[in-house]
């Protein structure tokens, strides 16, 4: 029988010939594996043709693949397919996951594998046929927020298969940059969050609860459905996120409107560890889509337009304490958010009160008598006659007044933001003259 590329044959102690497939480095970084057949001779030329056999398939795809389209690998070699196998069977990234993150990786595998990656050998693919998927992507007119779902789960896919799996070099699609969708924009106004508690008065009245507590506290909607009455002790929650990546514990006083409530719900007698409780059932709200189906009733009831949601109260309470001039750290007390989180970026820009703030705070500052206004506190007109002092030199008046209105006036890092002043100029250089033995003689 002829011999066959790839085979190695050698004899063992008892003379016997042993039979291998021994891939070449080529074949090994596409996900080829040496096997050993012992003394099967027949199996091994059966199998070892096979894979010579996808492994010229696997080369004659490769211009193919250079050109979008993609390259078969069934049987020895790695695949996308069975990358996700492994992914779905890795307790830290999927099984560990809460149902909904699952559905969308599930969602995503599958939109992958039917647009004709299943096959594909997860070495073979290169950044540059997912620019061309990418593009043909936009081409069919998907939305920015689906293209930006497929990329996200694919790029933790990825980050698996080099991580973990070690099977790649790099992930073909870090940093992709993929357009973000836009932010929501969308508040609400106390009238609507007044008439959507009136509403659910006689049907809901823990929606209405939900969300007194959502846009005076800013919590997430998971947080305040697992609310349960041992974090409340008077005056204030105790909450620790649920969410892995914040994970911090938060104290948030709370107005007296929601202590009068819990405060009335305690004297009536509760029945159940958690605070809020459906009342279809008498139990804690089995999950976020239960809830959503309650509070969709009572906002359509209270005529309330329907691209305002639930989660749009977190931004609401926030932006509202942007505009009561609260510092970062002061917001991000309440929401959990990092201090300097970019989401707090989208709230200032809503905040417009918080740039009359920074002016009235600031005041003229070109204005050589600086008046203090009537409403100034002591702290601030203190501030500005030490600016005025600090005019008199140029080189302290390129760099000083904006610091000391921060850190004494109470101006904010939001405020400062609102208006479009993110620091103090770098005094400019001046220039100089060469030395006078370089001067041009008259």
């Amino acid at each position: 029988m002829k011999k066959l590329p790839n085979l190695a044959i050698r004899k063992n102690a008892a003379g016997n010939e042993t039979y291998q497939f021994r891939p070449t480095k080529p074949m090994r970084d596409h996900g080829f594996k040496t096997v050993s057949f012992g003394t099967k001779r027949e199996q091994a030329y059966e199998d070892i043709q096979a894979y010579n056999a996808e492994w010229e398939q696997i080369k004659a795809q490769k211009s193919k693949l250079d050109a979008g389209t993609q390259v078969f690998a069934k049987t020895q070699a790695q695949t996308v397919s069975w990358l996700m196998r492994r992914f779905e069977n890795d307790v830290t990234y999927y099984r560990s996951k809460k149902p909904a993150t699952q559905n969308e990786y599930d969602y995503v595998f599958k939109f992958f594998i039917e647009a004709g990656f299943g096959d594909v050998a997860v070495r073979s693919l290169e950044r540059k046929h997912f620019r061309v998927w990418h593009s043909k992507l936009v081409d069919e007119g998907n939305s920015t927020h689906k293209i930006h779902r497929i990329f996200k789960c694919l790029t933790r896919l990825f980050n698996y298969a080099l991580l973990e799996l070690q099977i790649i070099k790099s992930n073909p699609i870090d940093r992709f940059g993929v357009e973000k969708p836009p932010s929501r924009k969308t508040i609400w106004n106390t009238q609507e969050v007044a008439a959507v508690i009136a509403a659910s008065c006689d049907i809901y009245p823990s929606v209405g609860l939900a969300v007194l507590i959502s846009v005076n506290t800013t919590l997430p909607q998971g947080d305040i459905l697992a609310l349960q009455w041992n974090q409340y002790d008077g005056e204030a929650f105790r909450v620790r996120q649920i969410k892995k990546r914040g994970n911090l514990e938060l104290y948030i006083p709370l107005t007296s409107e929601i202590i009068n409530v819990l405060d009335a719900m305690l004297a009536k007698g509760v029945s159940s560890t958690h605070i809020l409780v459906f009342e279809g059932t008498g139990r804690p709200y089995r999950d976020k889509d239960q809830f959503g189906r309650a509070f969709r009733i009572c906002r359509d009831r209270a005529g309330v337009d329907s691209n305002v949601t639930f989660q749009d109260l977190r931004k609401t309470g926030i932006t509202e304490l942007a505009k009561k001039s609260a510092t970062n750290a002061e917001i991000v007390s309440f929401s959990g958010h990092a201090v300097n989180s970019p989401i707090l970026q989208d709230y200032v820009m809503q905040a417009k009160e918080t740039a009359r703030n920074a002016r009235r705070k600031m005041g003229n500052y070109l204005d050589n008598e600086n008046q203090d206004l009537a409403d100034d506190t002591l702290e601030v007109r203190q501030v500005r006659q030490e600016v005025r002092q600090v005019r008199q030199t140029e080189e302290q008046h390129a760099v000083k007044p904006l610091p000391l209105l921060e850190k004494v006036a109470g101006v904010t890092r939001l405020e400062l933001a609102a208006s479009g002043v993110t620091g103090p100029k770098k005094a400019q250089k001046t220039q100089q003259l060469p030395h006078p033995k370089y001067h041009k003689k008259l």
